[in-house]
């Protein structure tokens, strides 16, 4: 997939790029705020909230599974992340998403995370097929 852009100027031109570059750009950008975090160069909160905002406003599903890779690698354990999380769980329709916010849940929020986790119908869907935990 290509996206095309005819610029209308005193110079007519058109500029062609992919839109993997688009995609590539969102990670690169998620991974140096998972990394600013880590090395404390930007403060968890801060770090929380740029992942979240990718996270919302991503349609693209590689970088929304890795957004919520982000928030357990940062160990974002604010509890409304644990709703936002939980949200992700029981209504995003991508599997892939599913099992990462479970995977999160688990590994950021266990006891709550056993509670919510233990009667949702999607977590037998999802969790055994795409967690190794």
């Amino acid at each position: 997939q290509y996206l095309y852009l005819n610029i209308k100027s005193k110079f007519s031109f058109k500029i062609t790029f992919s839109l993997d570059w688009i995609k590539l750009d969102g990670i690169k950008k998620l991974e140096k705020i998972v990394n600013d975090v880590i090395s404390q160069k930007l403060s968890k909160k801060a770090g929380i909230d740029l992942i979240v905002s990718i996270l919302e406003n991503s349609d693209e599903i590689y970088l929304r599974v890795k957004s919520i890779d982000g928030l357990r690698a940062i160990y974002a354990n604010e509890k409304e992340l644990f709703k936002l999380l939980e949200n992700y769980l029981i209504s995003d329709e991508n599997e892939n998403v599913r099992a990462a916010a479970a995977k999160t849940i688990i590994y950021i929020f266990p006891d709550e995370g056993y509670n919510a986790l233990k009667g949702e119908k999607v977590v037998n869907e999802v969790i055994f097929k795409n967690i190794k935990i």
